[in-house]
């Protein structure tokens, strides 16, 4: 037995090397942001990555991952504000939020070949870095902006990733090219506030890959 699992483990790599794909995906994703707005934990998933092990029991991928949540606007005034040209007077503020998320991960896949479909289950770690873009205009009351009263820059932070979730890739024809459905749940340790929290990010992309079959 164990010269058995000796032999698959030095073999795995060379078999997983020639049976690879490419693929790319997009769909939703929910996460948890450095602005903590319901508004903006939300958006825009888009992922590619490496796929190993593709005619294999377990496969692996290696994957990279783009997060544009949504951004958040707002208007306000302040009655008193200290003119540049001295004076008080009133100031109409503009602010844009935005966290875009940019992950990588190595996450193993348990499949099967069912006909033309592979469906599996995956788990895996990955890095992620949030940044938090923020931009502040102000104008007094002629509109004029008010340079002193403006914002324009970015803060990050990062945090860990755990993949649990699920999937099938389709081939429609007799080439090479899939297409697949995936959702997965992914625990994001972070410390966006201060103190170390595990939140859940879902998500659910639709994309392509291409090669082994």
């Amino acid at each position: 037995m164990a010269a058995l699992l000796f032999a698959g483990a030095v073999t795995w790599p060379a078999a997983a090397a020639r049976s690879q794909q490419i693929g790319a995906a997009a769909g939703y994703v929910s996460m948890p942001g450095r602005i903590g707005d319901s508004r903006s934990d939300h958006g825009v998933a888009g992922r590619a990555g490496l796929y190993l092990g593709a005619r294999s029991l377990i496969g692996v991928g290696f994957e990279i991952e783009y997060d544009r949540l949504n951004q958040i606007f707002s208007e306000f005034a302040e009655p008193n504000c200290v003119l540049p040209g001295g004076g008080t007077g009133a100031c109409f503020f503009q602010t844009w939020n935005r966290d875009v998320g940019l992950s990588a991960s190595v996450i193993p896949r348990l499949q099967t070949r069912v006909g033309k479909a592979l469906p599996y289950v995956l788990a895996g770690l990955g890095v992620l870095s949030v940044r938090e873009y923020s931009r502040t205009e102000a104008r007094d009351a002629a509109g004029n902006r008010l340079p002193n009263f403006e914002f324009d820059g970015s803060s990050t932070d990062g945090a860990l990733l755990g993949h649990l979730g699920a999937g099938v890739a389709l081939w429609p024809g007799q080439g090479r090219l899939a297409i697949l459905i995936e959702g997965r749940t992914s625990l994001v340790l972070h410390n966006y506030s201060g103190g170390m929290q595990l939140d859940r990010s879902p998500s659910l992309v639709v994309g392509a890959r291409w090669g082994s079959r």
